[in-house]
């Protein structure tokens, strides 16, 4: 049985001193952080931060100055990825995944290392929150990534591996404890209202799943500046349940929680392995290729393979 569930986390980061729920220390401009993060298998209001808007400030409709890029000397966007020269015009182009693993309406890395995004907002600004959104149907869901900010008109470097010398870090964020698949929100906010004024964000993510060479889907960036109104970020009590999936081979049924490792099945001195996730996946037997969500990984091809998912709410389906 897999439920229609989401989860959330709070964390409140002081700046200057030891984060409240974690051990990173921040000292941008001597402000008070707030990072919320939230899950959501239901529509994207449902998240505590709210649907992705195209009426932000780093939307390409509000401000074509506006620029989303990668750093060439780390992770190189995905062929299908949507990048122009070194532009991802996808994350502020307003524009939502149509389904849980929508290769057009997404950016993500091939890399088994760090991936850098480098967003010019034009010029100098207050800014009171930044919004990130992402959704797939498993692993890359996810996000994991610290974020830097400077100001003024001189961008410092973005290649370097110690980032504290000419960047402030503003945050640290990580939703994978909320469970893989759905769609996933991070909200980064000045406690006060306003996180500082910078021009410069730098997102430094290290790949979601190193070895399938891949960075986490990240469908869409929004920031604000200082002086809008802006509606409240929920932090919503989602419960704890993270869903089960169950798998059948041939007369074989075995059933695991969706936040659990792969197990594998021995038989004789043949090992098999197998894993689940919704979505559109290779056939079975199938070794190379896309990353797997459906898979199985047996010495031999098996005669019969399905798998099944309830989702409370949802009707039934079956591969």
């Amino acid at each position: 049985m897999m439920n229609l569930i989401a989860q959330t986390a709070l964390y409140i980061f002081t700046c200057g001193a030891m984060a409240l729920l974690t051990s990173v220390t921040l000292d941008a401009q001597a402000v008070d952080v707030v990072v919320n993060i939230d899950r959501t298998t239901l529509d994207w209001s449902d998240l505590g931060m709210g649907a992705p808007t195209t009426a932000d400030d780093a939307d390409q409709s509000q401000n074509p100055h506006v620029e989303f890029r990668f750093v060439p000397k780390y992770g190189k966007p995905h062929a299908e990825a949507g990048a122009v020269d070194y532009v991802l015009p996808r994350l502020n182009d307003g524009k939502l995944p149509g389904n849980s693993d929508d290769n057009t309406k997404n950016s993500w890395f091939d890399t088994a290392k760090n991936s850098r995004i480098l967003v010019d907002l034009g010029e100098s600004a207050d800014l009171a929150r930044i919004n990130v959104y992402s959704w797939h149907s498993g692993a890359l869901s996810p996000q994991n990534y610290t974020l830097w900010a400077a100001a003024g008109d001189t961008q410092p470097n973005v290649d370097s591996v110690d980032l504290s010398k000419g960047w402030q870090k503003l945050a640290k964020v990580n939703t994978f404890p909320l469970g893989e698949g759905g769609k996933h929100g991070s909200s980064i906010n000045g406690k006060d209202g306003i996180l500082g004024q910078y021009r410069y964000l730098l997102f430094d993510l290290p790949a979601n799943r190193p070895d399938w060479y891949r960075s986490g889907f990240i469908s869409e960036i929004d920031v604000f500046k200082a002086g809008r109104p802006l509606g409240k970020v929920k932090v919503l009590d989602r419960g704890t349940q993270s869903g089960t999936q169950t798998l059948k081979f041939g007369d074989i049924q075995l059933t695991k929680l969706q936040k659990e490792a792969t197990p594998y099945l021995l038989s004789g001195q043949k090992l098999y392995a197998y894993g689940s996730m919704n979505g559109t996946f290779p056939r079975v037997g199938r070794l190379g290729g896309d990353q797997g969500g459906l898979w199985c990984h047996p010495i031999k091809l098996l005669d019969s393979f399905e798998y099944a998912i309830q989702e409370e709410g949802q009707s039934d389906w079956q591969l």
